[in-house]
């Protein structure tokens, strides 16, 4: 069951003086046979939602909130209880269709038919129809001027037009954004783009316009569209089709700036350009890099088994051709979080690795990666450890760098570098383990805990951008293969939901990057990093990023 609580402040409702003491009347709408709106008068909006059959919470977070990884925020009992302004687009749009039948949308406003007006029913105002459509109950001013009102009382079944410059995206019925791939038209729920040449829904499209690039996302992805656009065969779409895709799967930077997501987008992008390096360091005097390759041990991370390929022994060679270039080109101190224990350092000049699942983490003691999540966790606990020793010793926080190496596996036309930087949105909150075999590393010991204020996190985010830039230009100016969608992001998409890489997320270092030299889905890809002079031109453009980030 889903209910839409709709009102505002107290301050915002007449009530009679035998109410004040009485609980709120409740209107009740079904949505579906498991939705139904509900208004209850004088009372925050809000959705409550009990999960059914074989619906867990995910899937109902993934459903209704703008924010899936929040559910647990909402969970009350068996049910979730989300705030309006929490609300997917889908939901706002459904809800508001089935408590306001009357209301009609069009190219230049939304019309509003005022439909609970007496006190008993929770009298609407225009600071309430203001919120519901616009986001902010301060715009009832432009909303009053836009109907040419004088008055703020409302009357029921009187019309009130919301102008589309101020409607949430829901609310929308057309508006252009200008891609690089073309031209979006956003029509309410959904947008349209017509095919170019060579294009297509899954490898094209869903990965542009929805930042879904994992293999399972991008074929859930492309049926929502595909069905939504009533395609019949997704590989044969002539070009200029009109394709359709839900406005809860684009992108954020997509979206109108009237759209919360969109909002909270440019508002930590404009945050993070207050922050600027102001460190140089010719031939990287004074900076310090740590070094992280993925996976290894026990944990071979991505495989290709056609090609024979396994993603720790590829990503650790890569580590150690960049920790010999430092040493011998550059003044960098260098530390790693791994090692392999009969290779130590040495790179291969070799196509194929033999898998010998004997590297080990540097904690204390050493961790021999019998858990993925266990060693994803000490890698920023050792991280950490040596960042604090570090500046215990004088070193400029903003000369210590980290980087973890790794290549993906994504959906199987996509190739290429891409890097991942810690988003400052989704890096809030206190985290940390303080269980039994997290306690035994003295790393944990020192420090179980982390959290960072909203100025930490946002400068790390633009130190952390500005690194991943420069990695990326020097890709390009070896000619490396860097994925064509954006290549610097802030968070991963799995299974349809939001995360920033522990590894990168609970980490203190300031410049932080994440590297996804290739995606193992591809054969292409495969093939180049299964070839020693790749992996060594990959070396080249890491170092020359960095001595391009301190202008040496």
């Amino acid at each position: 069951m889903l209910c839409l609580v709709a009102g505002l402040s107290a301050g915002h409702l007449y009530l009679p003086s035998n109410a004040i003491a009485a609980k709120p009347p409740e209107i009740r709408k079904n949505i579906s046979s498991y939705a139904t709106a509900c208004i209850v008068g004088g009372k925050d909006v809000y959705v409550e939602a009990e999960k059914t059959g074989r619906q867990s919470f995910d899937d109902l977070g993934q459903e209704l909130l703008i924010r899936p990884d929040l559910w647990r925020n909402f969970l009350q009992g068996s049910k979730l209880r989300v705030p309006y302004a929490q609300l997917s687009d889908q939901y706002k749009l459904l809800s508001v269709r089935t408590l306001f039948p009357k209301d009609t949308p069009s190219d230049n406003h939304w019309t509003h038919v005022v439909t609970y007006a007496s006190p008993r029913q929770g009298r609407e105002t225009l600071w309430r129809i203001a919120t519901w459509f616009t986001g902010k109950g301060t715009a009832f001013k432009e909303v009053k001027r836009y109907n040419g009102l004088r008055r703020d009382t409302i009357q029921r079944g009187q019309k009130i037009k919301i102008p589309q410059s101020l409607l949430l995206l829901p609310f929308v019925q057309k508006r252009r954004v200008v891609t690089d791939n073309g031209e979006l038209v956003l029509r309410g729920d959904h947008a349209t783009y017509r095919l170019r040449k060579g294009e297509s829904i899954y490898g094209d499209v869903v990965p542009h316009f929805t930042d879904m690039v994992d293999s399972k996302d991008v074929v859930w992805a492309s049926e929502q569209i595909v069905k939504r656009s009533g395609v019949r065969d997704p590989q044969d779409i002539p070009v200029g089709t009109e394709i359709m895709i839900p406005v809860d799967l684009l992108s954020a930077r997509y979206r109108p700036l009237s759209d919360p997501r969109r909002a909270i987008y440019e508002e930590f992008r404009k945050e993070s350009r207050k922050h600027r390096p102001v460190y140089t360091a010719k031939d990287l005097v004074g900076v310090a890099v740590i070094l992280d390759a993925g996976h290894g041990g026990q944990d071979p991370g991505t495989r290709n088994k056609s090609q024979r390929i396994h993603e720790d022994d590829y990503v650790y060679d890569v580590m150690c051709r960049v920790k010999r270039l430092l040493e011998k080109e550059t003044q960098a101190r260098v530390f790693t979080t791994i090692v392999d224990k009969s290779s130590k350092y040495q790179a291969f000049d070799t196509q194929r690795f033999r898998m010998d699942k004997d590297e080990y983490l540097l904690t204390d003691p050493p961790y021999y990666n019998n858990d993925p999540s266990v060693s994803a966790n000490l890698r920023w606990y050792l991280a950490n450890s040596l960042y604090r020793k570090l500046r215990r010793e004088g070193v400029e926080k903003e000369k210590i760098v980290f980087t973890s190496f790794h290549a993906d596996s994504l959906w199987s036309s996509l190739r290429g570098l891409m890097v991942y930087v810690p988003s400052a949105y989704y890096c809030s909150g206190k985290n940390g383990k303080n269980d039994a075999q997290y306690r035994r590393y003295r790393e944990v010991r020192e420090q179980p805990f982390v959290e960072f204020s909203s100025g930490q996190r946002n400068r790390s985010e633009k130190l952390s951008r500005d690194f991943a830039y420069e990695i990326r230009k020097a890709f390009d100016s070896k000619n490396l293969k860097v994925h064509k969608d954006p290549a610097v992001r802030g968070y991963v998409i799995r299974d349809r939901r939001i995360y920033v890489p522990a590894v990168i997320r609970y980490n203190e270092i300031p410049v932080k990057v994440l590297v996804e030299i290739v995606n193992l889905g591809n054969v292409t890809d495969c093939k180049r990093i299964k070839d020693p002079r790749f992996r060594e031109w990959v070396a080249e453009a890491y170092v020359k990023a960095l001595q391009e980030f301190y202008g040496g």
